[in-house]
């Protein structure tokens, strides 16, 4: 008997060292990643967001082909303002072709990056929007005729008073128009 209880005590012993052993690394593990945590966090810079005005040229239809925001403003005025993060404004273009202003990013982009544009035009007789873009009327816009098509995940709110729309849906997006309407003819040929 007294062998047995030697031999308890013993392996008590063993096992209270290993969970010791065990408890200090979790321990010196734990005040690591700690440290770590509280350096990266040191090292987080603000990110600086610019605001570049843009040439404009004579337009009348806007293609966004990534995922950007874009306010519209019908005005008399012309302009176009980028706002974006100082790392990736570079690679924003805007461009006329076929009279339509051509917005897109020649970069990747982030899930955290934010690309902001603010249009001020006198018309808008079209619209395609591909990828993540977002359209937004400030107010209501006017005029004739107006095309809308909407591709990939694509979303909108517009506010329109036209004689007549065309509006084309491809997107899971989510769209809304509101306005008048004197007539609209619609499309989808979303893919099932």
């Amino acid at each position: 008997m007294h062998t047995t209880n030697t031999k308890m005590k013993k392996s008590n012993l063993i096992l209270l060292v290993a969970l010791g052993i065990a408890l200090f690394f979790t321990l010196v593990f734990q005040l690591s990643v700690h440290s770590n945590v509280k350096k990266a966090e040191a090292n987080k810079v603000a990110v600086e967001i610019i605001s570049e005005s843009r040439a404009t040229f004579h337009f009348n239809g806007i293609v966004s082909k990534n995922r950007v925001k874009v306010i519209f403003n019908q005005s008399e005025d012309s302009k176009v303002v980028v706002e974006a993060p100082e790392y990736i404004i570079d690679s924003v273009s805007t461009f006329v072709v076929n009279q339509k202003l051509v917005i897109q990013v020649s970069e990747k982009l982030k899930k955290k990056d934010s690309i902001l544009i603010h249009i001020d035009h006198t018309a808008l007789n079209s619209l395609e929007l591909n990828d993540s873009s977002h359209f937004e009327t400030n107010g209501q816009i006017s005029g004739e005729n107006l095309h809308l098509e909407f591709k990939d995940e694509s979303s909108a709110n517009l506010n329109l008073s036209y004689d007549f729309v065309k509006y084309i849906n491809n997107t899971e997006g989510t769209v809304n128009l509101q306005g008048e309407i004197k007539e609209i003819e619609l499309a989808s040929n979303k893919k099932q």
